[in-house]
């Protein structure tokens, strides 16, 4: 192609703010699989989240497809967590689904920054019955950011086992 990567990478980024239609949401997908999508694919992944919610469900699989590169799969959570389409209990239930440690480790982050009763719910879960400390410690840390007021509770019962 003869086009630079800026123009290609701004061209990507208008798809997902401009018309928000089936077509465009369709192309996106495609796009994202082909040999010219491949380096933009973090654009790609940015642009479906903003095109609209028809790509949800292809955004979670990306978060979900071991085969999928894990910056990929990072990407798609956090643009689908930004969005507030996805209810949390969706992404709880897919934090027990993941094998990849990492991937789990942006899943925290991901539900840190949701508000709702169920992401607290989850970090609570996590912090008490994940296996890897890492994890556990992840959780603890952003639910002592969290306004949510059960937190503190919390908190001193983990100080006090």
């Amino acid at each position: 192609d003869n086009l630079p990567r800026q123009t290609r990478t701004q061209s990507v980024f208008w798809l997902g703010q401009g018309d928000r239609s089936a077509e465009n949401a369709a192309f996106l997908r495609s796009l994202y699989d082909s040999p010219a999508g491949a380096p933009l694919r973090d654009e790609i992944i940015q642009a479906a989240a903003n095109a609209g919610a028809e790509n949800d469900a292809w955004l979670l699989s990306i978060a979900r497809d071991p085969k999928q590169d894990v910056e990929q799969r990072k990407k798609a959570l956090f643009w689908l967590g930004q969005q507030h389409r996805i209810a949390a209990t969706e992404f709880a239930s897919l934090y027990d689904r993941l094998t990849d440690r990492e991937v789990k480790e942006h899943l925290i982050f991901v539900l840190s920054q949701r508000r709702e009763k169920a992401a607290v719910d989850k970090l609570f879960d996590i912090a008490r019955n994940e296996k890897d400390r890492e994890l556990r410690g992840k959780a603890i840390f952003w639910l002592g950011q969290s306004n949510d007021p059960r937190v503190q509770q919390f908190l001193m019962e983990i100080i006090n086992r």
